[in-house]
């Protein structure tokens, strides 16, 4: 039997799809006969941290915007190993990173410099209706200097290989969500 492989799950937005999603590929990954996951590194202030798999949990950063932030950054870029060994990587491992976040684009490009091999899922082919993150120039430019890709639905990877033709695309289809605690907080209409 083959050994599986260390994975990392890295998400370090706070809120949202993201957060969902991480802990929903968290507990989907529990499943695979290919991949062991190794650590979910998230930010402090994610709204789903208590959900996690605590014995899997490494907090990166407090928060987005900080001194202290700033100064992790500065830390993982000055001394590589100490990003390794806190994600709990290897170099010439593998991070999967569910959404894009801006603190996750920095630590994805030291885990590359690393020689860590970044799989990325990507949402959507253009950014919401009223979201400023990530703007679209960033998601084209993604599309064309990713080798590989993963995506929730066959229109957007459709939508990948026409703009990158040379990229290979694997659909992970959406799971569904579970709004069981957002149904009892809410209130039927007056």
């Amino acid at each position: 039997m083959r050994e599986k492989v260390p994975l990392a799950l890295i998400y370090l937005g706070r809120r949202g799809g993201g957060a969902k999603i991480t802990s929903q590929i968290s507990q989907e990954l529990k499943l695979s006969k290919r991949f062991e996951l190794s650590t979910i590194c998230i930010r402090s202030d994610n709204e789903l941290a208590d959900d996690y798999d605590q014995s899997k949990i490494v907090t990166l950063f407090d928060d987005l915007f900080s001194f202290r932030t700033l100064y992790k950054i500065f830390q993982y870029a000055v001394f590589p190993k100490k990003l390794l060994n806190d994600t709990k990587l290897n170099t010439n491992g593998f991070c999967l990173i569910p959404m894009i976040s801006p603190l996750g684009l920095i630590v994805e490009g030291l885990l590359k410099n690393q020689k860590v091999t970044t799989i990325r899922l990507l949402h959507d082919f253009k950014k919401h209706p009223g979201d400023k993150w990530p703007p679209n120039i960033l998601i084209r430019n993604i599309v064309k200097n990713s080798k590989f890709l993963i995506t929730l639905s066959n229109e957007v990877a459709t939508k990948l290989l026409m703009l990158n033709p040379k990229i290979k695309v694997s659909i992970y289809p959406h799971p569904p969500f579970e709004f069981r605690s957002s149904l009892k907080s809410m209130k039927p209409f007056p």
